[in-house]
């Protein structure tokens, strides 16, 4: 399967994908390192990368929703496959943008956002798997 969404022959999905995977791993190592340490600084460094991995997710999306479309073929298990990646990465966007808008609540609980973070991250892994089969 050629990609429909591309670049002089490669495909803008799997180039794309990298950084919202970054961001969100980033996000939840730096949470956590300033939870441990108490650095406020690492909670605002995390801050900026959720929101990061949530703008990169979106773009990411975009070549992902149009190689779904219009190069996996109809009635194939890749469509399938397809279908549940897409899905699983929505969920994953919107743990992230649960926990990135919570975060600016005045009694957020650093421990909530840790915990919708890891569960967005273990989402991330399998849809990653997923994504590349």
């Amino acid at each position: 399967m050629k990609s429909k969404a591309h670049f002089k022959g490669h495909p803008i999905h799997p180039i794309l994908v990298c950084f919202p995977i970054a961001f969100y791993i980033g996000t939840l190592l730096f949470d956590i390192l300033g939870q441990v340490n108490d650095r406020p600084e690492f909670f605002t460094i995390a801050y900026y990368l959720e929101l990061s991995g949530i703008v990169a997710t979106l773009a990411a999306a975009i070549p992902g929703l149009i190689d779904y479309l219009y190069t996996i073929p109809p009635q194939s298990s890749a469509k399938k496959r397809g279908a549940k990646h897409g899905l699983l990465n929505v969920g994953v966007l919107i743990v992230f943008t649960t926990a990135w808008f919570y975060r600016k609540t005045p009694d957020a609980s650093i421990n909530f956002i840790l915990l919708l973070e890891l569960a967005g991250v273990i989402g991330l892994f399998f849809s990653g798997w997923m994504g590349g089969t």
